[in-house]
């Protein structure tokens, strides 16, 4: 979706050309430009000017975007941790829990019981497939590169469903979670293992704020609640001490939020630090990482802004994009770009923070089918207020 969408824009934009169509490419050639700068792909968004430059109908306004530097954009592969001379996936879960230096109750705390860590390790038994996976997230690892999993008929139907309401929470299409929620939870392969009891109360707590408020105390409690399932000692002056799953930073950051959204700015403040921190210690597995180091990275940037402690903003802002774009992650680029144009006004760049919100502008409207079409109007209105530019 991300790194492969202005090839489609620019595509469809040549497609309709040939159509005949010239009124409607526009707005696939600004989608195909914007996008293709964001990714630092400034060849290719100077192909996509070429093409609308021999259109008059598709001329659109560049807001100087092309003159910005994006020298961090050089693509690499993820990194995915150095490998382990290990026979199967038992000895290579034991290996690298030494090597974290991590006790068999350590590791395994909230995920499963120690003996049942002990028999994995030592192969006696293969292991359930959500508790291997919340392991290797533990330590850092993307399991499906390291096992292979049959799973039966009800253990893939939780799964997809499982991934169906984190997109659906993601692309804020709440109406959809009740359904899928109840499916779950009368899934018997599924709510045994306390890794997804947790994920049920993780989005039960989520489904609260959306009706009760994010500001309600109630819903502090209900994640509290959620995060000690797996983690029963949990302090967040200690969470860059903990191995966390992908399920337990999740819940950590929506902690901050709450924290964020009660103005109790330097207590989310810690948190994000602290979950940034673990991530960049612990998360060997750049694909794992990149689950939540934007987002992460992107909130605690904004709660600097709204301290002004704006320089410290834009140091962040610059570590999570060149992130992103040296791996060709485009969806979560305009969020990071609207930070920092706003960062840049406020210090009193108000030249130079224009290409970014145009960036941000033409870049979330990519993804308007994906849930991004509410922050559209957030960003017009600001950039039309402060600046009295309106974007088309």
């Amino acid at each position: 979706m991300g790194l492969y969408n202005p090839d489609f824009e620019f595509i469809k934009a040549q497609a309709l050309k040939e159509l005949g169509c010239l009124d409607k490419c526009k707005v696939h050639l600004q989608h195909a430009y914007f996008g293709y700068i964001l990714l630092g792909e400034k060849n290719k968004a100077d192909e996509v000017i070429c093409t609308a430059n021999n259109n008059s109908k598709t001329i659109f306004d560049l807001y100087d975007v092309g003159k910005i530097d994006f020298s961090d954009c050089r693509r690499v592969p993820y990194e995915r941790g150095n490998s382990i001379d290990c026979s199967n996936l038992g000895s290579m879960i034991s290996a690298l829990r030494k090597k974290a230096n991590l006790s068999l109750s350590q590791l395994c705390r909230g995920i499963c019981n120690k003996s049942t860590l002990y028999r994995i390790e030592n192969g006696e038994i293969s292991g359930n497939f959500f508790i291997l996976e919340a392991i290797m997230q533990r330590l850092g690892r993307d399991i499906s590169l390291f096992n292979n999993f049959f799973l039966s008929k009800d253990e893939f139907i939780a799964m997809q469903t499982r991934d169906k309401i984190y997109l659906s929470l993601i692309n804020n299409e709440y109406s959809l979670v009740p359904e899928l929620l109840k499916s779950l939870e009368k899934m018997n392969c599924f709510i045994k293992h306390k890794v997804n009891t947790q994920f049920i109360e993780t989005v039960k707590a989520y489904l609260y704020s959306f009706h009760q408020g994010d500001t309600n105390v109630q819903y502090l409690n209900l994640l509290y609640d959620a995060i000690k399932i797996t983690i029963p000692d949990f302090n967040e002056n200690k969470i860059d001490l903990y191995y966390v799953t992908y399920n337990e930073a999740f819940i950590i950051n929506i902690i901050a939020s709450y924290f964020a959204n009660t103005n109790q700015y330097s207590k989310a403040i810690n948190i994000h630090n602290k979950i940034v921190k673990n991530i960049n210690l612990k998360y060997v597995d750049d694909y794992e990482k990149a689950r939540f180091y934007a987002t992460t990275l992107f909130n605690c940037s904004s709660l600097l802004g709204k301290t002004n402690k704006r320089k410290k903003a834009l140091k962040i802002i610059e570590k999570a994009e060149i992130f992103e774009r040296s791996h060709g992650r485009l969806i979560d680029l305009p969020g990071l770009m609207f930070n920092k144009g706003y960062n840049l006004m406020m210090l009193g760049y108000k030249e130079e923070c224009i290409p970014f919100f145009a960036l941000a502008y033409y870049g979330t409207s990519l993804f308007v089918d994906y849930g991004h079409s509410e922050y559209l109007p957030i960003i017009k209105n600001s950039v039309k207020k402060h600046l009295n530019i309106i974007f088309h």
